[in-house]
């Protein structure tokens, strides 16, 4: 392989993670909507799952979603 080629192969989006994110983050309010509503996300969507746990930057964007929900939650029942 040249050193052409290798630079491309590291280039952002090239890596298979990349694409799981893109999967991920495309069902993360789905996701914590059932959280939400005491269904299994997890059972329902086992990919979502096993890539937050696996990757930093998806379980802190999932935490920050669950945690806005939950409190513009308590913000509303206080109304």
């Amino acid at each position: 392989m040249t050193q052409r080629w290798t630079q491309f192969d590291q280039r952002p989006g090239t890596n298979p993670l990349d694409a799981e994110c893109a999967r991920t983050l495309a069902v993360l309010h789905v996701y914590v909507d059932l959280l939400r509503l005491g269904v299994d996300a997890p059972a329902r969507h086992p990919r979502a799952a096993a890539h937050v746990v696996a990757c930093d930057s998806c379980g802190r964007i999932l935490q920050g979603i669950a945690t806005a929900v939950r409190e513009h939650d308590m913000r509303s029942s206080d109304l």
